[in-house]
């Protein structure tokens, strides 16, 4: 009976690049929500984030730090807005999707007691505009903006249907974050690089 019953505290940890990290260490914009939506639960939440990694770093991650610690709930973000641009586009995505399969299974197989139950839940984050991407950070002409952008999306609409696919929660924040044009609404975009999520985004 204990063991169907859900508990009333849990410990979630969040990997991914800047976009997640931009949520803070103590993400209280995501505190706040849960509060509103479980109020009767209890929630520790640890931001592991690191700006600058690209999926290829979170195995080593998992490892060396994330399995260690006790959590129900891990959310792994896309690391979209670092792409696998070493790769032709085809194998980049491919060796996207190789690492998430070492990744859900090292979460799964994990001999600590107290991740038998962990759920992994993935995360697309808001999607980038391919008019301004960049934007005061970087100087590219517009066609190579768009590429750019369309390159990042590539990569976060892979680990939305990778989340499919294998039938693993998905916070689909790409989506949501579409304007009528079909590219990153800027309304959710900070404006001094056209890069991360403003306020409102986070």
């Amino acid at each position: 009976l204990k063991q169907a019953l859900p508990v009333d505290a849990y410990t979630i940890i969040l990997v991914g690049d800047s976009m997640t990290e931009s949520l803070g260490p103590n993400t209280n914009k995501l505190r706040e929500y849960l509060k509103i939506h479980y109020p009767n639960k209890v929630f520790g939440i640890n931001n592991l984030s690191e700006g600058s990694t690209n999926i290829l770093t979170v195995q080593k991650r998992l490892d060396e730090d994330i399995l260690n610690r006790e959590f129900e709930v891990i959310i792994v973000e896309s690391f979209g807005y670092n792409p696998l641009s070493g790769y032709p586009p085809e194998e980049g995505l491919k060796k996207q999707n190789e690492e998430l399969d070492k990744i859900v299974s090292t979460i799964r197989n994990s001999k600590s007691k107290a991740k038998v139950n962990s759920i992994i839940v993935f995360l697309a984050t808001i999607a980038p505009n391919r008019d301004n991407y960049g934007k005061g950070a970087v100087d590219l002409s517009p066609e190579k903006r768009a590429e750019w952008a369309d390159e990042r999306s590539a990569y976060i609409k892979n680990h939305i249907e990778y989340a499919k696919i294998h039938d693993i929660p998905l916070i689909n924040v790409y989506e949501k974050s579409l304007n009528s044009e079909g590219t990153g609404d800027v309304q959710y975009i900070e404006g001094a690089t056209f890069i991360h999520p403003n306020e409102k985004g986070i």
